[in-house]
Parts: structure tokens; sequence; C-alpha cells
């Protein structure tokens, strides 16, 4: 058990990591065309999942889903108290959010679809288990992007958390007029978001991530200079 405790003092990030991990986690979260086309397209392909019950195409869409990393974001805003961040984030989980909801309900209009299956009733139930498994899957998503060499963990960590789904599904209640499951579902992705975003406060807070407070508004300000 020793040399499983000694090897614990690597999980120390470095200088170099910290910002290497602020300036990757805003511009993966930067939404930009690449992101809402692989939004899109991730979307498309958990909808249709879900409308035809089928779980590993559900799966398929989640690997594809980029909206991790503005969850992540927040939290890192948080952490370091930078209210511009903090705003960036928000606004960006709003604008995410609403797109999958309304992508999903035009979908809905042309697929066949008139029937609750599994795959839709199993995302309209949140529990306490449901916040766990986003806590800790938040922590791995936060220490991937703070250590590189993990970064090969997030696609299980999409899968985990699933935060696309749930919102597919509420927009598919509303197709179906069930208020059942549009508010189960949304309760299910605001469980989730809260799970993700508080893990990564934590991560960020207990590695010191607040020095690099700078950094973060250096790297939003030139996003906004791009994009203007």
């Amino acid at each position: 058990m020793l040399p499983i405790f000694s090897r614990m003092t690597t999980v120390e990030p470095t200088k170099v990591e910290k910002r290497d991990a602020v300036m990757r986690l805003i511009d993966d979260s930067s939404p930009t065309g690449g992101f809402y086309l692989m939004l899109l397209c991730a979307t498309v392909i958990v909808s249709v999942g879900l409308m035809i019950g089928n779980a590993t195409i559900v799966i398929g869409g989640m690997l594809v889903s980029p909206l991790l990393a503005p969850f992540l974001s927040l939290g890192l805003g948080m952490a370091m108290g930078d209210k511009r961040v903090i705003v960036r984030s928000l606004w960006i989980v709003g604008l995410t959010s609403a797109f999958v909801f309304l992508v999903t309900l035009f979908i809905s209009v042309f697929v066949p679809f008139d029937s609750v299956n599994i795959e839709i009733l199993s995302r309209i139930k949140p529990s306490l288990a449901y916040l766990v498994i986003a806590l800790f899957a938040g922590i791995a998503a936060t220490f991937s992007y703070i250590k590189p060499k993990l970064s090969v963990i997030l696609p299980g960590v999409a899968i985990a958390i699933a935060v696309l789904p749930p919102l597919s599904v509420s927009a598919l209640g509303v197709k179906m007029l069930d208020s059942d499951i549009v508010f189960g579902a949304l309760s299910l992705y605001v469980v989730n978001m809260l799970g993700i975003v508080l893990a990564s406060v934590v991560v960020f807070a207990l590695f010191g991530f607040y020095p690099l407070r700078g950094k973060a508004e250096g790297e939003v300000k030139r996003e906004e200079m791009v994009s203007s």
C-alpha cells in the first residue's frame, strides 16, 4: 500500500499544467462554429437514439457532445471568483441548452415517434444516486483537464454523466405534451449540472487556481476579440 500512497504526491499539478488547463478549458468551451457543429451532431444522434429506444446510439451521441466543457469553465470561474468567466460560462450553458432543446424538438416533428420507451423513462427520475455519479464524474473530468495524460478518460466521463440526453428527453416530453417527462428530465439535467459544477469548484479551489484569474480573463478577452 505504501507505494500507492507515495505516488499520490504526483497529483499536485505544476504551474504549467494549471496554466495549460485554463487555456484548454476556455478554448474547449468557446461557442465556435465547430463547437455548435459537434453539438448539432451529438443532439441528432442522441435524439434519434432516444426516440427509437436504442441505448448504443444514445451512448454514441454522448461521446460526441462538447457540453461538459462549459460546465467545467463555470466551475473554474467560481473557484477563481472571476465574474467575467462566470457570466460568460452561464451564457454559454444557457445557449447550448436552448440549442439542444430546440434541435430535438425540431427532429421529433420529422422522425416517427409516438411512444415512451425505457431510454426515456430512465431519464425522468432524478435521485441522490445521480448526484453522486455527477460529483465523482465531475472530479474525474476536472482532473483530466489538469493532467493531460489522463484526458483519455473524458469519453468515459461523458457517458457516466449523460448531460445531453435529459435535455433531449425534456424536449420530447413537450412533443408528447407530457409535463411529467418534461420536468422530470429537466430536474435530472439540473442535478447533473450542479454535481459537475460543484465538483469542479472543489478541485480547482483545492489545487489553487485562484492566482490564474488574470490568465483566464485574458483568454476570455481574446475569445471576445476573435468573435467580434
